[in-house]
């Protein structure tokens, strides 16, 4: 039976992480349409990456805590598109994404 020890949570921080960077790489190939092609393969790549480490995750995790802290992804993606596009996201969106991570640190904590 999978454990979930340290190494199970930094290969979903990585997973995490490429997630967000996907997601940014295909906002990025939208605003720029001349070099989507580039933008989109590169996500593509990530993307092929981060299936390698969600499947290292999983031979060390238990699927019912792994797949629930996959939600921080919203958290990153919020912050990131803020943070590079300054896109807007109000204050509902941010109390929600808190509502979020405080079911992450349940989890976590629940399991740990």
């Amino acid at each position: 039976m999978p454990h979930h020890g340290s190494i199970g949570y930094l290969l979903i921080g990585a997973v995490i992480a490429a997630e967000t960077a996907e997601q940014l790489l295909f906002r990025t190939a939208g605003r720029r349409p001349g070099r989507s092609v580039l933008y989109i393969a590169v996500a593509i790549t990530i993307h092929i990456a981060r299936l390698f480490a969600w499947y290292a995750a999983l031979k060390v995790m238990l699927l019912g805590v792994a797949v629930p802290l996959l939600a921080a992804s919203y958290f990153t993606v919020a912050l990131a598109a803020r943070l590079l596009f300054h896109e807007p996201v109000g204050r509902r969106r941010w109390v929600a994404t808190a509502i979020i991570i405080a079911g992450l640190a349940l989890v976590g904590v629940h399991e740990a």
